[in-house]
């Protein structure tokens, strides 16, 4: 048997380890993000979940992370676009769209170009057609791709096997209910983030 090589407690706990350069806004909702993390972001209908994954996907591309935004679900709908307008999302330079026709399988191609994207959002899981095995490969294969995953929900919890198995993975879990995002987050954060607070005014005053 090869002899095990173990690690102390010290040079462990002096490693450095990546983190995104997120706003004072994000970091107190999620915490300080690790490179490589897995993000889950799950609410019902008209919730409020695309409007903010495109205004978290943005955070990101204004923290100097090249995303892709892959809107599987809505394609370049008018309500997509709606949302990328009340985002501002024009600011982000480094927020790229994905081609209608990409699929989550085009993945490892991208990755391997010049210009791949640190930041990949899959909006959502249940368009993207792909199983808990499809993502743990990409995974293993880029483990310091960051994704981002929307997921349809059934009452409180991600729907379906595969959003419930990335549940477990994911750094940061997300939960959309009333225009606002509720994360528990290994990295830290926690405070309650407003997606549209003209909206959620309205349902208190109702």
């Amino acid at each position: 048997m090869r002899k095990r090589k173990y690690i102390s407690v010290k040079e462990l706990t002096s490693r450095t380890f990546r983190t995104f350069n997120l706003s004072r806004q994000w970091t107190d909702h999620l915490g300080e993000v690790e490179v490589g993390a897995t993000i889950l972001i799950w609410g019902e209908s008209r919730q409020g979940k695309t409007s903010y994954a495109v205004q978290m996907a943005k955070a990101f591309a204004m923290g100097d992370a090249r995303t892709l935004y892959m809107p599987l679900e809505e394609g370049p709908s008018l309500s997509f676009l709606r949302a990328l307008k009340n985002a501002h999302a024009e600011d982000a330079r480094r927020l790229m769209i994905a081609p209608i026709e990409m699929r989550f399988e085009d993945l490892d191609a991208v990755m391997a170009e010049r210009t791949a994207p640190d930041v990949v959002v899959i909006d959502s899981i249940q368009y993207s057609g792909i199983n808990y095995d499809d993502y743990r490969s990409f995974r293993n294969a880029h483990p310091k791709k960051t994704l981002i995953f929307t997921s349809h929900a059934d009452g409180r919890d991600p729907r379906g096997t595969t959003a419930s198995s990335i549940k477990y993975d994911a750094g940061v879990k997300v939960f959309v209910k009333d225009y606002v995002a509720n994360a528990g987050s290994r990295y830290g954060g926690g405070k309650p983030f407003e997606i549209w607070p003209e909206k959620v005014a309205e349902m208190e005053l109702e």
